[in-house]
């Protein structure tokens, strides 16, 4: 732990960007990292959940992704976008993973829980990513809109969408690629 660590509370960093604090983190700041966990845990949870649909396991996804980020700050590229976009799509692939390597396992809709964000910027940036993406979706195509769902919140691999839709694969890969550009381009505004 650095010295720099005892000498800053969350709350004197509430006003620095996302940058700020992981250049902190990277000297080993723990209470720029506390913040950072404070302000987009829900956002990863909320994903993580959305893909596994089982809590514990997108708590657990969560925290290793975090984990990431205070082991290695710099696996986050502020020249390629926001943080924000970055940790959603990062947590989605993590639950991807998981579900691509625990296929056997399914969860009851009784056993799962739904996210509340635990604090008020949390919950708006969070609302601002998902009504982004549910903006997005509703100018899209019924078809694309399929497909999307089926990558994004299902976690199904390309050629398990053109087994699901009946489209070939050079449609479902054209489909993804022209929705991830326009995601990016949303989530980057």
């Amino acid at each position: 732990m650095s010295a720099q660590s005892f000498h800053s509370s969350p709350l004197s960093l509430q006003s620095y960007d996302d940058v700020q604090l992981l250049k902190l983190i990277s000297g080993g700041d723990e209470a720029a990292m506390l913040l950072l966990y404070d302000r987009y845990s829900q956002l990863s949870y909320s994903v993580c959940l959305g893909v596994v649909r089982d809590a514990s396991v997108a708590e657990e996804l969560m925290h290793d992704l975090f984990f990431q980020l205070w082991r290695k700050p710099c696996c986050f590229n502020p020249d390629r976008g926001k943080l924000a976009p970055w940790i959603a799509v990062s947590s989605r692939h993590r639950a991807i993973d998981y579900l691509r390597a625990h296929r056997e396992i399914s969860v009851d809709i009784a056993d799962m829980q739904i996210p509340v964000a635990a604090n008020q910027e949390q919950s708006s940036i969070a609302d601002e990513v998902f009504g982004k993406i549910r903006s997005l979706m509703l100018q899209m195509k019924v078809e694309d809109q399929l497909v999307f769902r089926l990558s994004f919140f299902d976690g199904l691999t390309h050629s398990e969408i053109c087994e699901k839709t009946g489209q070939p694969l050079g449609t479902v890969k054209s489909r993804l690629r022209t929705i991830i550009i326009r995601l990016r381009k949303s989530l980057s505004k």
